[in-house]
């Protein structure tokens, strides 16, 4: 619930600006027009889904990834700053053995987040990142959206999964931690907007 929770936060942040463009860009329309050539201005309420895209700084990004695959049920933990950052421990030739994974985050062609594994430090230990990775798979539970391929040495968030969870699609724009340019893309269903809106009222 924490995970949806954050998100939905985050979600209607972005859609409260979509909604004040519109009312702003058909304010300033209506009031800039001949008063013979005012029409009533009609919102698109009524559309199917709400799209916007958001930008995000580092410490927003960081929160959303947490959200997504970080917190106290998984055997890491997450940080960002000009790199994707997980710690914890695995057991490696019958020892606990902490360890640091440095990877680089890109947007995939899906949406997805995948996150190219460039460095694990592993104590004392000298291993191929790709049977370390092997390793760290293993320590996953299942309901985490966050796919291994060890091969490939990559990890990929599945923006896709966690859409399904949280009633709404999120997607990746762009991720260039170097330059601080990060957006995500969202898209909600106005029927899901009005529950949550509904919910919010009956809470207060």
């Amino acid at each position: 619930m924490k995970k949806v929770s954050f998100l939905w936060k985050w979600a209607f942040l972005l859609l409260s600006g979509v909604i004040l463009i519109l009312v702003a860009i058909g304010l300033w329309t209506f009031y800039t027009l001949p008063e013979s050539d005012r029409e009533p201005v009609n919102f698109p309420v009524q559309e199917e889904t709400i799209n916007g895209q958001a930008d995000l700084s580092t410490t927003s990004f960081n929160g959303l990834v947490e959200a997504a695959i970080g917190g106290n049920d998984v055997p890491y933990q997450v940080f960002i700053d000009d790199a994707v950052h997980l710690t914890g421990e695995l057991t490696v030739l019958n020892r606990q053995v902490a360890y640091e994974m440095t990877a680089d985050p890109q947007v995939d062609d899906d949406g997805n987040i995948s996150l190219a594994v460039k460095d694990i430090s592993l104590a004392d230990l000298d291993l191929p990142i790709r049977s370390v990775l092997t390793a760290f798979q293993l320590t996953l539970p299942d309901d985490v959206p966050l796919d291994v391929y060890p091969k490939d040495q990559r990890l990929v968030i599945r923006l896709d999964q966690l859409s399904q969870t949280v009633g709404f699609t999120v997607m990746g724009g762009k991720v260039d931690l170097s330059s601080d340019e990060i957006s995500m893309k969202l898209s909600l269903p106005v029927d899901l907007v009005i529950e949550q809106i509904n919910q919010q009222r009956g809470g207060n």
